[in-house]
């Protein structure tokens, strides 16, 4: 079973920058975003814009050998969801956007395999001061 880490912190906080010493041999990366690492490496940076490429990365045999494996920027993917569902009325949008992420969190957890998965996602401060 795989086992998920989630690093949260404000943007610029260096989430990314943490991974400038691992090597392509053991680490896979999956930005939402698109960005590159903040740091010179020949880590290829794998993009997606959906639920289902997430999931496909996170199932993909050719990556098993990684033990370190990272879902960048994850709040960008419920964004990305937010927006290409923005002309739908109701409630149903929101529940299937929260079942997306769940079903990440799923293939996670439910992959037999010895890897870690870091989650990297920003933190939001409310008005009142709550992270």
């Amino acid at each position: 079973m795989s086992r998920i880490v989630f690093i949260l912190g404000d943007s610029g906080s260096g989430k990314s920058t943490s991974l400038r010493n691992l090597t392509k041999e053991e680490l896979s990366v999956m930005s939402i975003t698109g960005k590159e690492l903040p740091f010179r490496t020949d880590v290829k940076v794998n993009t997606a814009q959906t639920y289902e490429s997430v999931i496909s990365w996170i199932k993909d045999p050719l990556l098993d050998e990684r033990p370190i494996m990272v879902l960048d920027d994850a709040n960008y993917l419920m964004s990305k969801f937010e927006f290409t569902t923005i002309n739908e009325a109701g409630y149903g949008k929101f529940a299937r956007n929260a079942l997306g992420m769940v079903r990440v969190f799923e293939a996670i957890i439910d992959k037999d395999s010895d890897q870690t998965f870091y989650v990297m996602a920003h933190t939001e401060q409310s008005e009142d001061g709550k992270l």
